[in-house]
């Protein structure tokens, strides 16, 4: 019963007193939330997802996926707003779920943000080349094109991504007005691509609209919900923005909207420009416009590329190592990962730590294979967090675990459901499964809800929006390759090692329980004498020093 226990304790959590320093406005945090989503989605994966998997159909593809991921944004908003702590989905599941998911989710998320600085900076370096081959200019392929076995070696995208980590290691506010004045020129070089390009758009490219069937919409949608994942860093930055409260809710919501649009309309510019099978793989805007002889145009479009994927790797590296903090703070991780630096109140150590492992990772595997690794990472936080806002509406006593048992039954059959479709099983099968699925989620209504905070956002029609974008997510991680699941699954083994020999015995909240404790932040953020006596066990754990942001009440 004690090893349960501690799998499932929960972190109790009221308004921290932050060492990270407040800085960030909304426009900050929605220049963020749109730099972190379009580049790669935009730039690169647009290409890869039409030719090879959706044909025109990608423009579905984007929409299904955009409208999953505003269910699940509204998910996010209310835990941001309402626990405005760095960590994102690993704090919000460790509130609600308990401590081995949230470290699961967390060790995930450690995945998710450093390959997608790796996939992002393999499409960097190849816009780079286009650029200045545009400009007039040699540079040379064996800087970006190395073969080795059956990959190959960039060197310009490694030495990038190491120059990008120093840079976001100088403050988070300098990185937010850099990552500004590029998402605006990302912006308007995008704006000219749907303006310019749906001028010169051929409808008979759309036909057949979908030429790998509706199988393959759904296979793009789970490619290209990588593309997607820029709003949730948003979140990890929580204990640096002025108002998260307000400010939280209104960035990540309205950064998706925007990049969605902008997705859609993309989408639909190069899939009218240029028939499916012909789109370039590697720089398909850029290659699209000089088809029709806009070279200068090609130009335009590399820059802008240039710009929003440098963007996307600024965002990366200021989320994920805000996931270590979080993690070490609350001892599940190294204390190492938990000091900020003196001068500039980053999380410094693990900044430098994500910038190495994605510069390994960038200079061996190639875009595809790392987008499909990301996506299914991505998929597992955000069905987490839609579960996480579920339980929270119905933790009161009269419902016990009931909750937490349909939840399961739910996820369940949407998987089985999602199963039958994705491997081609007769129809009736997925129907009956949905039926059930809808059936179940109706059973949420029999339970008596919990008191909700009045003064916080909250996430609309509760229990319908989060359920409908758990079962999106679903859906789509089980659309994705198995070889995906596999290094999922082997990944999330190596974090099983690292829970039960450093995370469990270190725990913050498990110490102190076992000091007869309660673990917990408070306002104040400082201990008071009489909390000190029998906790010299905790304070050991954390003598690392200067992190004072948790405390026992």
């Amino acid at each position: 019963r004690g090893f349960l226990n501690d799998l499932i304790r929960l972190k109790e959590i009221e308004v921290p007193q932050s060492d990270l320093r407040r800085t960030l406005t909304v426009l900050d945090l929605t220049t963020l939330g749109v730099g972190g989503v379009i580049g790669a989605g935009i730039f690169v994966l647009t290409g890869v997802v039409a030719h090879e998997k959706a044909g025109p159909g990608v423009v579905l593809s984007y929409g299904g996926v955009g409208l999953a991921m505003i269910l699940t944004a509204f998910c996010y908003a209310e835990f941001a707003a309402r626990i405005p702590v760095a960590g994102s989905a690993y704090t919000y599941a460790y509130t609600q779920i308990g401590e081995f998911l949230a470290f699961i989710i967390g060790w995930d998320l450690t995945l998710e943000y450093t390959i997608t600085v790796a996939a992002v900076a393999r499409g960097w370096s190849g816009y780079l080349r286009v650029l200045l081959q545009g400009l007039g200019l040699n540079y040379p392929e064996v800087m970006t094109n190395i073969p080795i076995g059956i990959t190959s070696l960039d060197v310009t995208a490694t030495l990038a991504v190491i120059v990008m980590t120093l840079a976001m290691g100088l403050g988070v506010k300098l990185s937010a007005r850099l990552n500004g004045a590029i998402v605006a020129i990302s912006i308007s070089v995008i704006l000219f691509i749907i303006g310019v390009g749906g001028a010169n758009a051929n409808t008979s490219n759309w036909s057949p609209f979908l030429p790998y069937g509706i199988s393959g919409v759904f296979k793009g949608a789970g490619t290209v919900v990588f593309a997607f994942i820029g709003f949730d860093s948003v979140t990890t930055t929580a204990e640096e923005v002025i108002n998260p409260q307000r400010s939280l809710p209104i960035a990540i919501v309205g950064s998706l909207l925007i990049s969605t649009g902008l997705y859609m309309g993309v989408a639909s510019v190069i899939t009218l420009m240029v028939p499916y099978y012909e789109i370039d793989l590697s720089s398909p805007l850029a290659t699209a416009f000089s088809t029709i002889g806009w070279e200068w145009a090609a130009v335009v479009i590399s820059f802008g590329a240039f710009a929003a994927l440098t963007t996307t790797m600024m965002v990366s590296l200021i989320a994920q190592p805000r996931v270590y903090y979080a993690m070490a703070r609350d001892g599940l991780f190294f204390p190492w990962f938990a000091k900020l630096h003196a001068r500039f109140n980053t999380p410094l150590n693990a900044t430098m730590f994500t910038g190495l492992m994605a510069s390994i990772m960038t200079l061996i595997f190639d875009i595809e294979v790392l987008s499909e690794l990301v996506s299914i990472g991505t998929l597992l936080a955000f069905t987490i967090v839609c579960s996480s806002v579920i339980l929270f509406r119905y933790r009161v006593p009269e419902n016990g675990s009931r909750p937490a048992i349909l939840l399961f039954c739910v996820i369940f059959s949407v998987t089985i459901c999602g199963s039958c479709v994705a491997y081609g099983v007769h129809m009736a099968v997925p129907i009956v499964f949905g039926i059930i699925s809808i059936i179940l989620i109706g059973l949420f209504f029999r339970f008596k809800k919990a008191e909700l905070p009045t003064n916080s956002f909250l996430c609309p029609w509760s229990p319908i929006l989060p359920l409908l974008g758990l079962s999106f997510n679903i859906f789509m991680m089980v659309n994705l390759p198995a070889w995906t699941w596999l290094r999922l699954v082997i990944w999330l083994i190596i974090g099983l090692f690292i829970y039960f020999g450093y995370s469990r015995r270190n725990s913050l909240v498990g110490l102190a329980q076992r000091s007869g404790q309660d673990w917990r932040f408070s306002e104040q953020g400082k201990k008071s004498e009489a909390d000190q006596v029998g906790l010299d066990e905790v304070t050991d754990a954390t003598s690392q020093g200067d992190q004072e942001t948790v405390v026992v009440s």
